[in-house]
């Protein structure tokens, strides 16, 4: 080989490369969204305390380490919490706010760390309880976010698992 067909060559590979890159970065642009359901037949009072009170949220969601809340009073639209979460030994700081909530019916709220955001809603129905999260990720980690879908649905089934077990107590 020449020394132009390795300049060829090394420029088509560093053009592919480059291509792959733009493509994972605008499609981790792009929400992603992820729902779960959890069959049950526990009255909706039962179940939405697991999902305001910081100590009973620590203990269904995987990796809350500590959830503070940063607002005074009882959760409500406008309530701000500090979320601690720990994946891979790594600990992440999130802010967390609610935007909606109808008691024992509907909660969304907003979670918001450097590198993503997300909008999970819990919606309470007469056979169970349905969570839709719609996650957008930034910086870097929007290049690696097709490669989370799996784990991400593995993380929520988990804990929807537990909280299974927790409510059918």
């Amino acid at each position: 080989m020449t020394m132009s067909t390795n300049k060829k060559i090394l420029y088509s590979l560093s053009m592919a490369l480059a291509a792959v890159l733009i493509s994972l970065y605008t499609a981790g642009g792009q929400p992603a969204e992820y729902r779960v359901f959890l069959p049950t037949t526990q009255p909706a009072e039962k179940v939405f305390p697991y999902l305001t009170d910081p100590a009973k949220v620590r203990m269904w969601i995987g990796g809350l380490v500590e959830s503070k809340p940063l607002t005074d009073g009882p959760v409500r639209p406008g309530s701000r919490s500090q979320e601690i979460v720990e994946v891979d030994g790594q600990r992440i700081v999130m802010e967390s706010q609610v935007i909606e909530l109808i008691p024992n019916q509907i909660l969304s709220v907003r979670i918001t760390s450097p590198d993503m955001e997300a909008v999970s809603q819990f919606r309470f129905q007469p056979s169970g309880l349905e969570h839709i999260q719609q996650v957008r990720c930034k910086g870097w980690l929007r290049m690696a976010s097709i490669f989370m879908r799996g784990p991400i649905e593995k993380q929520l089934n988990s804990d929807f698992d537990r909280l299974k077990a927790l409510i059918e107590k």
